[in-house]
């Protein structure tokens, strides 16, 4: 940019010059026209011929000066709208990798802290063949498992922020280790996980009130269905959490670390 505005203020001093000269070859011939004229063949008549060999030189210099000046006047123009678009084009790509780093951060924390209400209610409720559980143990985790529910309802809500962004967002495709695979969206495979722990706090909702902080009780006993499916149902939790949250992981770190390529990553 400093090199072609340098040429360009070099450009533009060359076209004053030339003006210069043609003034002056201009004022030159005026003068030899003032009678008597200039004759053949004399020093006013040749001072005349070269007056006028100059002021043609310096407007046909002139004029390709100035055509030259105006082609740098635009291409430093487009020069600059070219700058400010790259540095839009930047500042808009690093507000996306910010917002996909924030959902790849709360989704990464969401599933770990998942799997860890998972497997403390499974130590907590154990033996397996007839599990119980006491109230301090529904109480504390279930609100814990709420929590997460929040946080997985509130990225089905932020997904319009980058799902058509990230290349391949609206087909995510997951391959089970039962099953076909299939494709969705990002807001519907965080809408499926979301979908599947509520289950669970409504069940929660629905039976903490029955539950005793004296005793404990049989999760069979007290109904909790949906509880028991989420601690010890490992391939339906695998179906509607682990599988789609990998694959979400994976395009989201896809996109990431090679800009524009995640939807070939799922090839």
């Amino acid at each position: 940019m400093t090199r072609s505005w340098t040429a360009t203020r070099a450009g533009l001093w060359a076209v004053i010059t030339l003006i210069g000269i043609a003034v002056i070859a201009s004022a030159g011939f005026v003068l030899t026209l003032f009678p008597p004229g200039p004759e053949p063949n004399t020093p006013r008549y040749e001072v005349m011929r070269v007056c006028l060999q100059v002021l043609g030189v310096a407007l046909i210099g002139v004029v390709v000066g100035m055509a030259t000046f105006r082609l740098q006047q635009i291409h430093l123009e487009q020069s600059k709208i070219d700058a400010e678009k790259r540095d839009h084009n930047a500042d808009e790509r690093q507000r996306l990798d910010d917002r996909i780093r924030l959902f790849l951060s709360d989704t990464i924390l969401g599933y770990n802290a998942l799997k860890q209400i998972r497997r403390t209610l499974e130590a907590e409720t154990a033996p397996k063949s007839l599990p119980v559980i006491r109230y301090e143990t529904y109480s504390r985790l279930l609100r814990a498992l709420n929590e997460q529910q929040l946080t997985f309802e509130s990225l089905k809500r932020r997904t319009p922020l980058i799902q058509g962004r990230v290349p391949g967002g609206e087909e995510i495709k997951v391959y089970p280790c039962d099953g076909p695979a299939y494709t969705e969206t990002l807001r519907q495979h965080y809408a499926h996980v979301e979908h599947y722990l509520n289950k669970s706090i409504e069940e929660y909702q629905k039976n903490l009130h029955r539950t005793s902080p004296e005793k404990t009780a049989s999760l069979d006993e007290l109904g909790l269905n949906k509880l028991k499916e989420f601690i010890y149902k490992t391939d339906k939790f695998r179906d509607a959490v682990s599988d789609r949250v990998e694959a979400v992981i994976r395009i989201l770190e896809s996109e990431l670390l090679n800009p524009g390529t995640a939807r070939s990553s799922q090839q």
